[in-house]
């Protein structure tokens, strides 16, 4: 895909920055500037299979699969917010990005995939009633940020150029970064999985039984050390020396030498189930079963007492031993002889996937050995400039102060405690759901099809929800949410004004600055009907249409993978509170048709063809300020205010003239805000464009020696995007 930038700098601007690169320590790679960002998503995969008749009563498969993936991505490119965890550079004013941040291509970055799979089951059938299954895997996962180069990320703030949103010049409220991407300094995972199971089922009368285990162990080690390579701000000026000049601020991200870079984790699952199907009839059927699992994470975090004492909650909370119990009932029921309509439903318990990606936050936070250090003017303390940080030369010799591009990760020589904490609260439990379907299905002879009408409803059980537990509340706002409480100095109690943004961070705990505590919330449910008519294949050709309405709410979405950011990015009216609103990975309305044709090039070699659409309402999105309105130390996720009027006395317009508050009110009606008004709009209160996808997919089997045969595929992802753009509503530009 493509994208363009927020802004364009100036060209002069942009020759002044970069014929400054050669001549600093070690003549830095920070790249160069371009109109637009463009990078191929590539994927490869590579598949074998291996079906062994060993007897006519036992059969092997074995499967082996790689995959190699490389997916591009722009941070900061195109955009009008503060840069991930961007320092405070007091006593200098917080600065605005509202009129655009871009990025030179050094901050670009690739995260780069390898998974290798080894998988093999074993199906014997001992008597006529006795089955067996057995199944072993081996999973090796390598997820790593690949940059173009190894470097401090470097943010200019004032850079002069033109707003891509409306042409016009600005000189103000814009930043140039480049260098590596804050996020991307260290970010990687490699994840070693082994699992296996077995189960046998007996069959006696007319009953059914089944019981088994299964177990699934993965060792992790994560690196995340953002901001580890270092971070310097500057203003821009026509006369900016970068060697020389004394930065805003500095940040890095650093451990104590004698502590490891990575963090190590393991977790495990281990299941035990059975269950009874009881069949009287060829017209009903029903059944009852049960699971029970037990967790392990046998390597608990680095203890920090500190954290105990501060806030009363030890860090080294886990999900070791924990269990959970899973009652499941589900029944068939033909109400006819011929079976054209059966009515069928269930209920039951079911674990989420593993929740390592958030527990794993508590082993790289623990609020000791490694940490942020920042400095800026207020701070009291010497800033190195660049030219001193790439080159060595800074007074202070704690490596802290020094890059070394061939070990670019900061250490420090100091045993570093404090900065930003994330744990786990002490019998936190994993993400479980109460889920329930009842559905009814009609064979239609003629067509060859199912007509199928089902209602699916969850309910959460235990859900993930993390707070910033140092924050201190300090009241409320005009409008009713709460905000933090903010001073204008460390050494007064005036507050700073309720939507203004600077001052010093009143919190629980001087020695840390967020606290990320994970504990549980039982907020959240879904509800979704479904309507499909499906021909399954026959005489060589198979279809499926399906439409499915629904709606689904959380207390906090699940889509990061730092305590910090999952948190922060959770847009609210009051910070720290359990809010339900609409989820983010709500699909209101969804169309799905699938067309499949076989063809027979080859004698008894089957080609298939397959066309999938997909058409769907486009995802919820929110309404925010782009300040921090209620002091949490972050931008971006309040939500907004509505207006009832002009005399709203929630809100002070005496800054705008009457054609202003004319083009004010009138965008809250033409973006539908107005529904809001007197109140505020929730979090995902507004549904994105509808959105279509057409995927062609082929396969033919090919004919490797006698019985073994082996498939080839092929998929080509948005082939509707290559036939047109316009009947398929496809965007060419990203941001």
């Amino acid at each position: 895909g493509t994208a363009i930038p927020a802004f364009n700098p100036d060209s002069g601007a942009l020759t002044n920055l970069t014929n400054q690169f050669a001549s600093l320590p070690g003549a830095p790679a920070f790249g160069s500037f371009t109109s637009d960002a463009n990078g191929l998503l590539e994927d490869t995969k590579k598949l074998a299979k291996l079906d062994w008749n060993i007897t006519k009563d036992h059969r092997l498969s074995v499967r082996y699969s790689e995959t190699q993936g490389n997916q591009p991505s722009y941070p900061d490119f195109r955009s009008t917010g503060s840069p991930s965890s961007f320092p405070s550079i007091a006593p200098a004013a917080t600065p605005s990005f509202a009129n655009g941040v871009t990025t030179y291509d050094s901050k670009y970055y690739a995260l780069a995939v390898k998974e290798k799979v080894w998988a093999a089951q074993l199906f014997s059938n001992w008597t006529p009633d006795l089955k067996t299954e057995f199944a072993f895997s081996k999973n090796n996962t390598e997820s790593v940020r690949s940059t173009p180069v190894n470097l401090p990320e470097i943010v200019v703030l004032g850079v002069p150029g033109t707003s891509a949103a409306t042409g016009a010049a600005v000189t103000s409220n814009t930043a140039v970064l480049f260098g590596t991407d804050y996020s991307s300094m260290g970010n990687g995972v490699i994840a070693d999985e082994i699992a296996f199971s077995g189960n046998g089922i007996y069959t006696w009368k007319n009953f059914t039984f089944r019981a088994g285990f299964d177990h699934e162990k993965t060792d992790f080690e994560n690196l995340f050390r953002n901001g580890s390579y270092g971070r310097l701000v500057y203003n821009y000026s026509p006369t900016l020396n970068l060697a020389n000049a004394t930065p805003l601020a500095f940040v890095r991200n650093v451990s104590s030498e004698d502590f490891p870079p990575t963090d190590v984790s393991s977790f495990d699952q281990t299941g035990f189930f059975a269950q009874a199907k009881w069949e009287p009839n060829q017209r009903f059927n029903a059944t009852i079963g049960a699971r029970y699992d037990v967790l392990g994470q046998p390597i608990a975090p680095t203890n920090n007492p500190a954290i105990e004492t501060a806030f009363g909650v030890r860090n080294d909370g886990t999900m070791d031993g924990v269990g959970q119990f899973a009652p499941r009932f589900a029944f068939n029921y033909a109400l006819d002889h011929d079976r054209k309509l059966q009515l069928r439903g269930g209920v039951g318990v079911f674990l989420g996937r593993s929740p390592w990606v958030w527990l794993s936050n508590s082993y790289g936070n623990a609020g000791k050995g490694r940490g942020t250090t920042t400095i800026n003017g207020a701070s009291g303390i010497p800033i190195p400039t660049l030219g001193q940080y790439l080159g060595g030369t800074f007074s202070n010799s704690n490596p802290l102060y020094k890059f070394d591009p061939a070990k670019p990760l900061g250490t420090t020589s100091e045993q570093f405690a404090g900065g930003g904490i994330a744990f786990a609260q002490p019998g936190i439990k994993p993400p479980t759901n109460l889920r329930g379907n009842l559905a009814l299905d009609y064979k239609i002879p003629r067509l060859d099809s199912v007509f199928t009408v089902e209602y699916i409803h969850t309910d959460v059980m235990q859900a993930f929800f993390y707070q910033n537990i140092n924050l201190v509340a300090g009241g409320q706002g005009a409008d009713g949410r709460t905000y933090f409480r903010r001073y204008t100095s460390a050494k007064n109690t005036t507050l700073v004004p309720l939507g203004t943004t600077g001052g010093i961070s009143n919190t629980r705990s001087t020695d840390f600055t967020t606290a990320m505590s994970l504990s549980n919330t039982d907020v959240g449910s879904s509800d979704y009907v479904a309507v499909s008519l499906a021909r399954p294949m026959k005489n060589g050709w198979a279809y499926n249409l399906t439409y499915t309405r629904g709606h689904a709410t959380e207390a906090q979405p699940a889509g990061s993978s730092t305590a910090t950011s999952q948190w922060q990015f959770n847009v609210v009216f009051n910070q720290n509170t359990v809010e339900k609103t609409r989820s983010d990975y709500e699909l209101k309305d969804r169309v799905d048709f699938t067309l499949t044709k076989d063809f027979h090039f080859w004698k008894n070699l089957t080609s298939s063809v397959s066309l999938d659409y997909e058409g769907r309402s486009g995802l919820p999105y929110s309404y925010v300020y782009s300040t921090d309105l209620n002091l949490d130390g972050f931008t971006q996720n309040d939500t907004l205010a509505v207006p009832n009027g002009a005399t709203d006395s929630r809100f002070d317009f005496s800054g705008m003239n009457a054609a202003t508050q004319t083009a004010y009110f009138a965008y809250l009606k033409s973006s539908g805000l107005d529904k809001y008004a007197g109140g505020y709009a929730p979090r995902n209160s507004f549904i994105g464009a509808w959105q279509n996808r057409l995927d062609l997919h082929f396969s033919q089997d090919v004919k490797v020696t006698g019985p073994v045969h082996v498939e080839a595929f092929m998929d080509f992802i948005n082939f509707g995007n290559f036939i047109s753009t316009r009947p398929l509503n496809y965007i060419a530009a990203l941001g």
